[in-house]
C-alpha cells in the first residue's frame, strides 16, 4: 500500500544499499515508507541520506517533540 502515512519499513531492502553505492558512490539515497525513532539510526547507519519521515511526524501526538527524536537520532 503505496501513498498513505503510516506504513512499515521493509528493512530487508538496506542490504541493496552497497550494490548501489559500488555501482555509484556519489548517489544520494533517499527512503520512504515507514521511518520511525526505532529504524532511522538503522537506515543511516546502512547509506541511507535522505528520510522521508512525513507519517511518524503526521501521526504523533507532539509532532514537534517526534521532529526532535529524529533530528537527536540523525545527529549522533
Amino acid at each position: 500500500k503505496l501513498g498513505y502515512h503510516g506504513g512499515q519499513a521493509d528493512m530487508g531492502l538496506v542490504k541493496k544499499i552497497p550494490q548501489i553505492k559500488q555501482i555509484n558512490p556519489n548517489l544520494e539515497i533517499g527512503w520512504d515508507g515507514g521511518v520511525n525513532q526505532a529504524n532511522s539510526a538503522d537506515l543511516i547507519n546502512a547509506g541511507i541520506d535522505v528520510l522521508n519521515v512525513g507519517g511518524f511526524i503526521h501521526k504523533a501526538e507532539r509532532p514537534e517533540k517526534a521532529y526532535a527524536i529524529l533530528q537527536q537520532i540523525a545527529n549522533t
